[in-house]
């Protein structure tokens, strides 16, 4: 087993283990909604697959590739949309994650600016993957236990679709996630491939092809697992949660291991993670 090798299982290890930590903040989220939700303190409306729009879906993903396609060719506007998109998401996120897990809505804006504040001055890799993954659990959970799990199947298969044309055909995504890495604001959990560069400022990452020294995992790459397993959650309880979360980091596995095989060229992981997610949902639709 050579030096090389030993690297990559550690990277893989550190991958799985900020998913598996995004799945398990999710499902703390969805405990104490579900508790709220029980005791009246809370309403929701379930968004069913027959509002699931084909030709809606569609025109928004074709609006959405044509302003990524031009937002590519602009590269002082580009670092400012990525920072902008960055600190939205991970206040609205963040803020969500401490409201659902019992913070006061004061405290928890207060919190998140802090943290976001502290980001802006010291972005160390750690705290930048921690806010990540809170937002993303705080979303993924919210918007499934409000999403029927037949709905979100039915855009987790779409979105997968797309996301394997536009990596592997069009490569626009690759040009948005290289983008999105030189303005330092990466929509992604980072892995470098030393434990160290944890404890590192993002300036510490080498941009350069061919000599990057770290991997990314995408927001949606995380919160699409999660976004099931929750919806899930309310309908199957927690099994359901957990079998989703299971399969899924199989399909990050076999999306890893078939990455280094393929001379590491960029891949879409929403094809691996839905064919499990989907595994997982008909063998809770079997069990339960």
């Amino acid at each position: 087993m050579t030096e090389k090798e030993i690297s990559f299982k550690k990277v893989f290890l550190f991958l799985a283990s900020f998913f598996l930590l995004a799945q398990f903040f999710g499902l703390f989220v969805c405990f104490n909604l579900s508790q709220k939700i029980s005791k009246g303190e809370l309403r929701v409306k379930k968004i069913d697959a027959e509002e699931f729009s084909p030709l809606t879906f569609l025109i928004a993903v074709f609006v959405l590739s044509v302003f990524l396609w031009f937002l590519t060719k602009f590269s002082f506007k580009r670092v400012n949309f990525f920072k902008a998109l960055f600190f939205v998401t991970i206040f609205f996120g963040f803020e969500l994650f401490l409201e659902a897990v019992g913070i006061s809505p004061f405290f928890a804006i207060f919190l998140t600016l802090a943290l976001i504040f502290l980001w802006l001055k010291k972005p160390y890799l750690l705290l930048h993957n921690f806010l990540l993954i809170s937002a993303i659990a705080g979303v993924g959970a919210v918007l499934g236990i409000t999403t029927s799990s037949q709905f979100v199947l039915s855009l987790f298969f779409l979105l997968s679709i797309y996301d394997l044309i536009s990596v592997l055909a069009t490569r626009h995504l690759v040009k948005v996630a290289e983008a999105m890495i030189e303005s330092r604001a990466v929509l992604g959990v980072i892995v470098p491939q030393k434990f160290s560069f944890f404890f590192k400022k993002l300036s510490g990452l080498s941009l350069e092809k061919g000599k990057r020294n770290f991997f990314v995992l995408g927001a949606g790459d995380l919160i699409f697992p999660l976004f099931l397993s929750s919806s899930l959650y309310q309908e199957k309880g927690a099994l359901g949660f957990l079998l989703v979360s299971l399969f899924s980091l199989f399909g990050l596995f076999l999306c890893f291991f078939t990455f280094l095989r393929f001379k590491k060229r960029p891949l879409p992981a929403l094809p691996f993670l839905f064919v499990f997610s989907l595994l997982a949902f008909l063998l809770i639709k079997v069990l339960v």
